[in-house]
Order: C-alpha cells, then sequence, then structure tokens
C-alpha cells in the first residue's frame, strides 16, 4: 500500500511537470521498510512545488483517463490519497480518527472524476449503495466501489 500512494504522489507531480502520467508506475520498488517516510516526504514536496500556481491549477494536464483541468487532476489524487488512508485504517481494524473534511472533499472529487456507471479505463470498480447511517468514509468508499461495512459493525 505505502508503494502504490508513494507511486501514486509520484505520477501527479510528473502530471503536473507536464509530464504522461501514464508513463509512470503506480507502484515504487527499492525503498526499505523504514525508507517510506523519507520518499514520501521528498515525492510530497515536490508536488507542492509543481502544483503551486493558480496557472497550473487551471491549465489541462494529461491524466491515465484523459485531458483535464490541473485542478481537477488534482481533486482526484487527493481523493486517491484519502481512499488508500481509509484502506489502511480499515484493513487495521478503524484505528484511525480520520478527518470527515477530506472525505466529503473526496467524495465531490470522486463524483467529478468518477461516472456513475460503468468505469472503462478507470482504476475503480462501479459506485455501490453506501450502508445506511455512513459516515463520509463509508460514502466515499462505496462511490469508489468498495464495501464499506455498515457503521455499527
Amino acid at each position: 500500500m505505502l508503494s502504490h500512494i508513494v507511486g501514486g504522489t509520484v505520477r501527479i507531480a510528473v502530471v503536473g511537470e507536464g509530464g504522461d502520467g501514464l508513463a509512470v508506475r503506480m507502484f515504487v520498488d527499492g525503498v526499505a521498510n523504514d525508507g517510506w517516510p523519507a520518499a514520501y516526504e521528498e515525492i510530497r514536496a515536490r508536488v507542492l512545488r509543481v502544483w503551486a500556481t493558480d496557472e497550473r491549477m487551471t491549465s489541462p494536464v494529461l491524466v491515465p483517463w484523459g485531458e483535464i483541468p490541473g485542478r481537477d487532476a488534482l481533486s482526484a489524487y487527493v481523493m486517491e490519497i484519502v481512499a488508500r488512508t481509509w484502506d489502511l485504517s480499515e484493513g487495521l481494524g478503524r484505528p484511525l480518527a480520520l478527518d470527515p473534511r477530506l472525505a466529503e472533499y473526496s467524495l465531490a472529487a470522486a463524483r467529478v472524476a468518477l461516472p456513475e456507471g460503468p468505469r472503462e479505463s478507470r482504476p475503480f470498480e462501479p459506485a455501490l449503495a453506501a450502508p445506511e447511517g455512513a459516515d463520509a468514509y463509508g460514502r466515499l468508499a462505496a462511490w469508489l466501489g468498495r464495501r464499506p461495512l455498515s457503521p455499527t459493525a
């Protein structure tokens, strides 16, 4: 999962630099188990530099599913990181207190980036119905095709 998170962050840096996101693997090799924080911090700093201007946010960029405004591309990658954070928390038995504002933002971005029906050429399954009473993360997970546990599970 850490390899995927760092790889996705490398991809959004390359996309922001005007490169081809398809040319970037979504997984990173060769990082020692204790090296993930430094690997992520290095690429995070690059992303912040690349995406710092309004021009970058409004200019079109090429992502794996087409050409879109930079702001929409960056929002989709924020959604990806938030979804992976949820994945990690769920996999560890929900030990993390996750910020619901991030999930609400990410759900809004996901609704723009991902159609409700078939999602050809996109890395998410079709949306599912969220369990009754699902929080923002549960609704986000369901929109991304995951089966969140019920809020009382």
